[in-house]
């Protein structure tokens, strides 16, 4: 990281940081250059969750929010409120919505801002890059779409840390500022301190500065704005008065020059000097050396709420007189105190005002009496009521080209470390919905074009609404209570259910169009990397009859590929093309395929062409030899340690120092069961069953053929239970390097080896050590496990598990983590660096398997291989193909990886570009692009994303795309009531009802069109089951879909159509639909936070019918809405012979139907392994 001061001409480098600064300065703004002006930025800070859940949040919070900063608005004219996070007004609007709209008439009359850019306060270290930008793409579009207007900041008051990609995120999504007051919570940036010129605290660059990211894009930034929950007790636009002298430091002063003086005499006399003397005089020294330095302290400490004195200073070091304040409350939401509302409305209208202070919590707690009024605002700083986004609006370029600059991480030394690992199946789904939401998208992107299947723009943005929510800082860091987890692990399934449903029918439209004519299977494989590729895929294919022995699988070409299979699936080694599918023939034979030459096992040794790997009686890898550049990777054998872990304060979210740098308390240790579990000649591997501590280990190390070779991978099932410990993974390397390189999606960071300020750390996907010759190096993989710390120069710890003691309160995190667990690590080593072998790829090839998709047999103009995107260049990555948000174009977004400039890069699509033009990560326009034959030709600098918006030449292959017909029911059940409504029956027959003003009147699921009953109090718009039969339209039609949930828990019901009978299993229309592993307690006092002892844990559990509509409440027989309690409807898909003329509905009064209909489409595919979890563990 680099911080420094730079004065440099105000023209081209700012203009080109800040592009459009100036044309976004308001007309009225100050000149910073001269006249002094603070920002106060009032504000309520709310946690979505934390130690409180959504229900109270709805009820409680956001209500009160709504309430305290509505009379305030009205009382005080010149009040500006400014409130975050796009999904709390969604839900402010979902379940308040008159005070929403009256709400959006303060927004309009610019008293009410909607602040931060974003959809959430989301942590920035677990989401990756892409998640980001869509925070500030949704969270933006939802403002404008509701409000007309967006912010120009991000606002992260509270989060655990910010990653050194951060800005370039930001000033790529169109973003001008950034503010949080987190850093005083112990930042690691190396900056600040009693001697900056600004006079920040340690780890604050400086108050207002310019932040550079990777490929030297920046964003202005406040981060030194006070605490959120801070008030207005003096009058800003003045420095505080002197503070008067102590005496006793004078005192001091006096008595050392009189012992001084009478020392002196002493030796000019040359006369002993009485010891006590010296004594004395060595004691009064240290009393005024402490006095003094106690002084500074406190002076120091008066400075940071000296905000015109701040202001001043400011100007004095960078020419630019500004500042910027947080006041407000936290961290239930609300309001600002009246007290710090009304002295501000003094300050900015010159008026006058009695102070008195409170304490963070508002006017209802007063610490100290009321003073007399005094005169205020008249000071020589103009104070400014102002929107959180208003200050970086009026920095111009000239002036921003003066501020201070800080290029690298602001990570929080100790706050950030546990954060990182914490609660590990939120970071496990939040990264399982990346990768499924970037393959679902880039699919329905190739389905759209082939004519096949609409992009279904809503349904996606649903599921990221949901999973953003998710990213909410403590929810994502993995601090939050019990309970909060409980809704957020539902949000999360129901955002893997949707990005799932869409692959799958957009594969199956893209699969109707590929030649899938097969001997066996035909298998569709997907590859969502911008790389072409060779790597293992696994199917659980449906053979007619029994499992067959072994398989012959050929490749599109006709090529036989390694195949074998292992536990029911069948694996072989697959070649693909850049975002590009496949289809390979798997046909069963009766005899076992034989082992490879290449591949070898027993029972402490793995070899293939690249990787010689032995274990020692412990179960451990003692050695991994790398063929190609002939070295040995391990100094000595990698174990998986178990090390003390109980920080002082703060235990999900602290690490302490001491405690990191301890020997492990433990390791995972024999007795050892070692046993060969697979062999043959696509993969060879070795499982090792370990119990230790309490918790069971099962590790499973393995090899594979062809490129996917080329990495050791390590997949581990866990079922931890051990308290007041972590975790890790450690690889002692024979590369030796004091700089190790971590990899943050959009650019890297290279980081020493630990120290005090900085030990644990996150990263992405990858970390690699080069050895200090560069000669050779390892690079260490890892899915979904952010945290890791490097103790010495060669040992390089992923950090897996955290369940921490809690000597710092918080007693429910003593037993957070228990549980079962699954994750898969790897490592790869190469000669020369991590960029000259590419193992960067390594990582997303070990984060993104190969999708396989069983299908039936069938002609296509495709072919047996299709590519969506092609890049001419490895070294650069797509992020994210999709749709634009408000035109047909298709978005691309790209980033260099090498962190060197690319020139002439060629970007290609299945079909010419007609036209392309740039735009920034909020899909707004930037400038044009160059297409050249077809193709988008742009370059990059380092590390620099960009994103193009084009147009393809439509596809000549026309799709199969899907006709659906309504079918008409007679309604005999009243499922839904208005606001307000009460209701005997319901849904469920005991009043609980959908909520009518939710309900839609048509529903499109895969295409497929629903028609939905009026939904209101009293009115019928349901089929109660009972063995009915249903007319079904005339025409051609091959599938029926049911939209249909069921009351009383899940239902079996059995539907009859052509004398074909189906029988479904009807999910519940409320409860959960996903959780995994979750705790039981003595107590459920939740709303007092006590949980008492944990009795229990409740396995996993994922229910897996598609979901077609859901909300996040329903009603109750008073027709109150039941808040955060959801409702469901699911798309239930019936195979319907030739001929078929009826439904008959199953003899189960609790199953309702909501809607029924008919539709022609291609043959169906089917994941042929699942695409997220699948909880219980074990079940089919």
């Amino acid at each position: 990281m680099r911080f420094r001061w730079k004065t440099m001409p105000a023209g081209l480098l700012m203009l080109l940081t800040f592009p459009s600064l100036a044309n976004a300065q308001k007309k009225d703004a100050p000149d910073l250059s001269k006249d002094p002006t603070l920002y106060v930025v009032g504000y309520a800070h709310l946690d979505t969750e934390w130690r409180w859940e959504y229900p109270q949040v709805i009820d409680e919070y956001l209500r009160k929010t709504m309430e305290d900063n509505f009379k305030l608005i009205d009382k005080y004219p010149h009040y500006i409120f400014n409130f975050s996070g796009a999904n709390r007004y969604r839900l402010m609007k979902e379940y308040f919505p008159e005070d929403f709209a009256r709400m959006k008439k303060y927004v309009d009359q610019g008293r009410w801002f909607p602040a931060g850019s974003s959809m959430e306060e989301g942590d920035v270290n677990a989401p990756n890059a892409e998640a980001i930008i869509r925070q500030v793409l949704y969270g933006n579009d939802w403002f404008r779409t509701e409000f007309g207007k967006a912010s120009a900041e991000y606002m992260l008051p509270d989060c655990f840390g910010f990653p050194a990609s951060l800005p370039t995120i930001l000033a790529h999504s169109g973003v001008k500022g950034f503010s949080t007051q987190k850093l005083v919570w112990g930042s690691s940036a190396d900056a600040g301190g009693k001697e900056s010129l600004e006079k920040t605290p340690e780890g604050t660059p400086f108050n207002v500065g310019v932040w550079v990211g990777p490929d030297g894009e920046s964003v202005l930034a406040g981060v030194n704005p006070g605490s959120y929950g801070g008030h207005i007790t003096t009058d800003l636009s003045a420095p505080l008065p002197e503070v008067a002298p102590d005496p006793k430091i004078a005192e001091d002063e006096k008595k050392i020059k009189e012992m001084e003086a009478q020392g002196e005499a002493l030796q000019k006399e040359h006369k002993p000097i009485d010891p006590k003397l010296i004594e004395e005089y060595e004691k009064l020294r240290a009393e005024h050396r402490d006095l003094v330095r106690q002084r500074e302290d406190q002076s120091f400490d008066r400075h940071q709420g000296d905000w015109a004195a701040r202001v001043q200073l400011n100007g004095k070091v960078t020419g630019v007189s500004t500042d910027y304040h947080y006041f407000g409350t936290g961290d239930i939401g609300g309001a600002p105190s009246e007290e710090s509302v009304k002295a501000l409305e003094a300050i900015v209208t010159k008026g006058s005002v009695s102070f008195r202070k409170t304490d963070r919590f508002g006017d209802d707690r007063v610490t100290e009496p009321e003073t007399p009024a005094v005169k205020v605002g008249e000071g020589p700083v103009h104070v400014v009521s102002a929107t959180a986004d208003q200050m970086f609006l009026d920095i111009t370029p000239e002036q921003a080209a003066k501020l201070p600059r800080y290029t690298g991480e602001m990570e929080l030394t100790n706050h950030s470390a546990a954060s990182l690992t914490s609660e590990a199946y939120q970071k496990r789904w939040i990264r399982r919905q990346e990768l499924l939401a970037d393959a679902a998208e880039k699919s329905s992107i190739a389905a759209e074009w082939l004519g096949a299947r609409p992009y279904p723009l809503q349904r996606l943005n649903g599921a990221w609404t949901l999973a953003m929510g998710a990213h909410f800082h403590d929810l994502a860091a993995g601090t939050a209570t019990p309970r909060s987890y409980e809704f957020a692990w539902n949000d999360d399934v129901i955002a893997l259910n949707q990005f799932a449903g869409v692959l799958s029918n957009a594969v199956q439209g893209i699969a109707s169009s590929m030649d899938t004519r097969t001997k066996g299977v035909p298998v569709v494989v997907f590859n969502q990397l911008n790389i072409a590729r060779e790597d293992v895929v696994e199917a659980k294919v449906n053979f007619e009859g029994a499992m067959p022995q072994g398989v012959r699988v050929t490749a599109a070409d006709g090529t036989e590929v390694p195949s074998q299979i292992v536990n029911g699936k069948v694996l072989f080694v697959a070649s693909l093309p850049s975002v590009g599918y496949a289809v390979y023939d798997v046909q069963p034979i009766e005899t076992k395929t034989e082992a490879s030459a290449s591949l070898k096992v027993s029972d402490k040794e793995l070899e293939n062409s690249y990787y010689t790997v032995k274990l020692n009686d412990d179960g451990d890898v003692a050695s991994i030899f790398d063929k190609t550049a002939n070295k040995e990777l391990l100094a000595s054998p990698a174990k998986l340690a178990i090390s003390y872990d109980n920080p002082k304060q703060w235990p999900a979210w602290n690490m302490d120092w001491d405690q990191e740098q301890a020997a492990p308390k433990e390791y995972v240790s024999g007795p050892a069961k070692i046993r060969v579990v697979e062999n043959g000649p696509v993969r060879v591997a070795i499982e090792v069953t370990r119990d230790t501590a309490g918790s069971h280990f099962v590790q499973t190390v393995s090899l594979s053929a062809g490129d996917g070779g080329k990495r050791v991978e390590f997949s581990n099932v866990i079922d931890w239970k051990t308290k007041e410990s972590n975790l890790k993974a450690s690889f002692p390397l024979t590369a030796s390097n004091e700089m190790a390189t971590y990899n943050w999606d959009i650019g890297t960071v290279q980081r020493p080896t630990a120290k005090p300020k900085k030990f644990e750390v996150p990263s992405h996907q990858w970390i690699d050590l080069t050895d200090e010759s560069g000669k050779f190096g390892a690079t260490v993989l890892t899915d979904s496990k952010n945290g890791s710390d490097k103790p010495t120069d060669n040992t390089l710890r992923l950090t897996l598990i955290v369940t921490p003691g809690t000597a710092g309160g918080y007693e429910d995190q003593a037993t957070q983590d228990f549980g079962h667990h699954e994750f898969t690590y790897g490592i790869a080593g190469h000669s020369l660096d991590w960029r000259t072998a590419q193992t960067d790829w390594q990582g997303q090839r070990l984060n993104s398997p190969l999708y396989a998709f069983e299908t039936a047999k069938h002609e296509g103009s495709l072919g047996k291989t299709f590519s969506l995107l092609k890049v001419d260049n490895p070294r650069i990555r797509v992020l994210a193909v999709k749709k634009a948000e408000h035109s047909d174009e298709v978005v691309v977004r790209l980033v260099e990886l090498d962190g060197k400039p690319q020139d002439k890069v060629t970007v290609s699509f299945a079909a010419p570009i007609t036209s392309a033009r740039e735009m920034n990560g909020q899909e707004q326009p930037v400038g044009p692009a160059t297409v050249e034959q077809g193709a988008l030709v742009t370059s990059f600098g380092g590390y620099q994303p960009r994103t193009f918006a084009l147009k393809l030449t439509p596809s000549t292959t026309a799709g199969d795309s899907v006709k659906s017909a309504t079918v008409a029911l007679k309604y005999d059940l009243a499922t839904a009531t208005t606001d307000g409504s009460k209701s005997a029956g319901g849904f469920d027959g005991k009043g609980n009802s959908l909520p009518a003003e939710m309900l839609p009147t048509e529903i499109k699921f895969n295409d497929v069109k629903f028609e939905l009953g009026a939904a209101k109090t009293g009115s019928a718009n349901a089929v109660v089951a009972k063995g009915q039969e249903i007319k079904l339209p005339s025409g051609q039609y091959n599938r029926v879909y049911v939209l249909a949930a069921a009351a009383d828990g899940d239902q079996q019901g059995v539907f009859e159509a052509g004398g074909a009978k189906t029988e479904l299993k009807i999910q519940d229309w409320g409860g959960f639909v996903g959780q995994w592993d979750d705790r039981q307690w003595s107590k459920a006092d939740y709303k007092n936070d006590n949980y008492g002892e944990m009795t229990g844990l409740k396995p996993g559990f994922i229910k897996r019918a598609d979901l077609a509509w859901y909300c996040s409440h329903h009603h109750d027989a008073a027709g109150k809405n039941v808040d955060y309690s959801y409702s469901y409807l699911f798309a239930y898909e019936i195979d319907l012979p030739e001929g078929a003329k009826t439904l008959k509905l199953p003899n189960n009064k609790n199953i309702r139907i909501m809607a029924v209909s008919v539709a022609q489409e291609g043959p169906k595919v089917m994941a042929a392994r699942p695409l997220y979890d699948v909880l219980p563990v074990g079940t089919k």
